[in-house]
């Protein structure tokens, strides 16, 4: 039987057409006809690549701007369409050149006389198993392309509250949040108010932000006593941003500064609570010059942290008073919309209002924040493949809280090198019980790091369907979207080598309980200040990020 390779079959240009336009016709010999078909597909491949060789941040713009996201899904059906119609054209005329030959000037057989016909369905069966097998990628884009805006870009980016959180991020007509009864042991806190003199309460050098200086200031409360019936109250200066910082910038000019801060705040809904608790803050500085970057682990029971010029007269004392505790003050602004005067739904009002105070608390101005559904987590760790975290000593909690119904579990983590599934990851940076909430705060950083030493975009790439979804369950920022691509080029600056970690705690800080006095803020702002200080400046490493491997 005559090889199936010498013959001109209709059914074989239009395969090799489907697979690239236009080669079916340039193999039997229709060179002019089929560039037709060839040299469009061929530019608009030219023009991606090279995008994305020259100017990777346009070819990252447009990975987060939404009309580019469907101008994507409408380029790859329109390609879908162009690859069937060259597809067709080249059966057609092959076909035609075929029946020429023949001498019959009709129809002609697929192949040449002397192929048996169930070579014949064979061969044609296997055609149609290469279009679909070929087809298929058109199709996973589209669905990825959609998931992607859908799951992603529209909940991770949503002006008004995540997709997991519901709604539009405003409660209900006369809904309030009710009272949350706190799990954190009661604090031993002063029962006189020191005198502070209003000529030598100590303000912000600007030169030294961190560096008290005596200078004058005005007496203002910070508190009342919290012993019942005591008069008086810890006198404290209330230090406008301005005054730490330079200027007050909003986040869409977070740059201007020359530094990122970021608050990261893990979210718990865990059973018999009311929306969410922000239980965990930290506070990501980054140089944007360099990479260097620190973590400040911020503790969740501290009292009277003073309030940002915005909302500094929600309270007489200028500050979010004791009995609450700093994990209460999202809450506070979202029952009292009139107390914190932000803009936007109740979700967002309450995390301005929580970036406000932690900025005014450690004297920085905090650009905006990046909030953990602790759930979503779990999905997240789970679609990685899980996290290799180093445990430095044996944890064991008889107590820890199950996230997905309340129910005490015994956890067990065995020192050393550990690869954790997202349920192991979250217990790990979320126990208390077998030291506090100090000790967690060192674990929750640790996590951190290994996730950003895993982060590589290559290795990433066969996980994306199941990542995208678990990012849009897991997180959600108020950053501008147009800026995700500077943020994505920065965090390729940061590596695992250059990020140092501060946890706020009683030891470092000199303050062994949560409320805060003049002398305390003032010793955190000079850690704070000073927090950069010994860090390298890298490229990025320990890690993938931005848009390189």
């Amino acid at each position: 039987m005559p090889s199936l390779a010498n013959r001109r079959s209709p059914a074989v240009a239009a395969m090799l057409s489907f697979l690239v336009p236009g080669l079916g016709l340039l193999v039997v010999g229709r060179t002019r006809r089929g560039l037709v078909w060839l040299v469009p597909v061929l530019a608009v491949v030219l023009i991606a690549v090279g995008v994305f060789v020259v100017d990777r941040h346009a070819f990252a713009n447009a990975l987060f701007t939404p009309d580019a996201i469907a101008s994507f899904l409408v380029l790859d059906a329109g390609l879908l369409v162009f690859r069937g119609v060259a597809a067709v054209d080249s059966y057609l005329v092959v076909r035609r050149m075929t029946s020429l030959e023949q001498g019959s000037g009709t129809e002609a057989a697929p192949f040449r006389s002397g192929v048996p016909r169930a070579a014949r369905r064979g061969f044609a069966l296997l055609l149609a198993l290469l279009v679909v097998v070929t087809a298929a990628p058109h199709f996973v884009f589209g669905a990825v392309d959609v998931q992607y805006n859908d799951q992603l870009l529209s909940c991770v980016f949503n002006p008004n509250a995540p997709c997991w959180f519901g709604g539009n991020g405003d409660l209900a007509a006369n809904e309030t949040a009710p009272p949350m009864p706190d799990d954190t042991p009661a604090l031993d806190v002063p029962t006189a108010s020191p005198s502070v003199s209003p000529s030598t309460s100590p303000t912000l050098n600007p030169t030294d932000p961190g560096s008290p200086s005596p200078a004058a200031s005005p007496s203002l409360s910070f508190g009342p006593a919290p012993t019942p019936g005591a008069n008086g109250a810890i006198p404290i200066p209330i230090y406008p941003i301005e005054n730490v910082s330079g200027t007050n910038t909003s986040p869409a000019q977070w740059r201007d500064d020359g530094y990122l801060n970021l608050l990261i705040t893990g979210v718990d809904q865990g059973v018999g609570r009311w929306s969410l608790r922000p239980d965990t803050m930290i506070l990501l500085e980054v140089q944007i010059s360099t990479g260097k970057a620190v973590m400040y682990g911020i503790p969740r029971n501290l009292e009277n942290v003073p309030l940002p010029p915005e909302t500094a007269n929600a309270y007489p004392c200028h500050c979010f008073p004791y009995p609450n505790l700093l994990n209460g003050l999202w809450r506070d602004a979202v029952n009292k919309p009139k107390l914190y005067p932000y803009s936007g739904s109740d979700f967002t009002r309450g995390f301005k209002a929580l970036e406000g105070a932690v900025g005014q608390y450690l004297g920085l101005h905090v650009d905006g924040a990046v909030v953990v559904n602790l759930m979503g987590f779990v999905h997240l760790i789970d679609a990685l493949g899980g996290l290799d975290i180093t445990v430095p000593t044996a944890l064991r909690d008889t107590q820890y809280s199950r996230p997905q119904d309340g129910k005490d579990i015994t956890i067990s983590i065995k020192a050393g090198r550990q690869h954790m599934d997202g349920f192991t990851a979250l217990a790990y940076a979320r126990s208390r019980h077998q030291d506090s909430d100090y000790g967690r705060m060192g674990r929750q950083q640790a996590v951190l790091i290994a996730l950003r030493a895993q982060l590589n975009p290559c290795d990433l790439v066969p996980k994306i369907p199941s990542l995208i979804s678990a990012l849009g369950s897991a997180f959600w920022t108020d950053m501008p979207m147009q800026d995700a691509p500077a943020l994505a080029a920065l965090a390729q600056k940061v590596g695992t080598s250059n990020v140092k970690s501060i946890a706020l705690v009683p030891s470092l800080t000199g303050n062994p309980v949560g409320f805060l006095t003049v002398s305390r803020l003032a010793t955190v702002r000079n850690i704070v200040a000073h927090g950069l200080d010994g860090v390298q400046g890298s490229g990025g490493g320990g890690g993938g990020g931005g848009l390189s491997c």
